[in-house]
């Protein structure tokens, strides 16, 4: 099928049926989103934020989102979810007889150095709170590893600088590894009657931490699957949105 626009007419004899101009009209959306996410990420790739950039947070973070496009992994490819059912927020029963995830490429997790060692730190960490945590030598390495990691990406090169652009943090890269360091892996107390730290950012926000026999903190689909994977965790189903 063709059109020749100079007479503004279809080419050929026989006419376009609704399914080939549904057909053409997506491929030149996503002919388009193509060129217009490629030009997105070369500005992006520049790395020094711009006076947009440093309007407002929000404007920070899309460009934290456009410089992450190569980096994460893509649903459909990488990973796909099976949602299964879902249920409104009080109410009880299992509505997914399968797992959630339905497939996670472990290819796709080697090929990203930040993922690989990301998932090295997962069993660091004393599930319960109140469990003093015990850093072994080669668990810090490991947290060396993860940051230098993460700091040689375009993601966080471009959060340094637009952090020191705004004067919260110093423009030396060594002295924000430092503080990276402090804000995710310090030590200290979730549960006030232990002994000794228990807890640390890194460990509530994506590995998780069991107390009253919940979990607290988890907010990160990788140890979401880790943990289906181990049997740790069984889907229920997705809550409704509320409307």
């Amino acid at each position: 099928m063709g059109w020749d626009w100079g007479h503004n007419k279809q080419k050929g004899e026989k006419a376009a049926s609704k399914e080939d101009l549904i057909k053409m009209l997506e491929t030149l959306g996503k002919a388009f989103y193509d060129i217009e996410r490629e030009c997105r990420q070369k500005i992006a790739e520049a790395l020094e934020p711009t006076e947009h950039d440093l309007e407002n947070l929000d404007n920070g973070v899309d460009k934290l989102w456009e410089l992450d496009a190569k980096n994460r992994m893509k649903p459909g490819v990488d990973y796909e979810l099976d949602l299964q059912k879902g249920k409104r927020s009080r109410e009880e029963g299992d509505k997914a007889s399968r797992p959630l995830f339905k497939f996670v490429k472990k290819e796709s997790l080697d090929a990203r150095p930040t993922y690989k060692a990301f998932l090295a730190l997962l069993d660091n960490y004393e599930r319960a709170v109140g469990v003093a945590e015990v850093e072994t030598a080669q668990e810090k390495k490991e947290i060396r590893t993860f940051l230098a990691t993460c700091l040689q990406t375009n993601v966080m090169k471009y959060a340094h600088k637009w952090l020191a652009a705004k004067g919260k943090v110093s423009k030396d890269p060594k002295e924000f590894f430092l503080l990276l360091q402090k804000l995710w892996f310090e030590m200290y107390k979730r549960d006030y009657n232990a002994k000794r730290p228990d807890s640390s950012g890194f460990e509530h926000v994506f590995v998780g931490e069991e107390r009253n026999g919940k979990i607290v903190g988890c907010h990160n689909w990788l140890q979401l699957w880790r943990e289906e994977q181990l049997g740790n965790m069984n889907y229920l189903g997705y809550i409704y949105p509320y409307r």
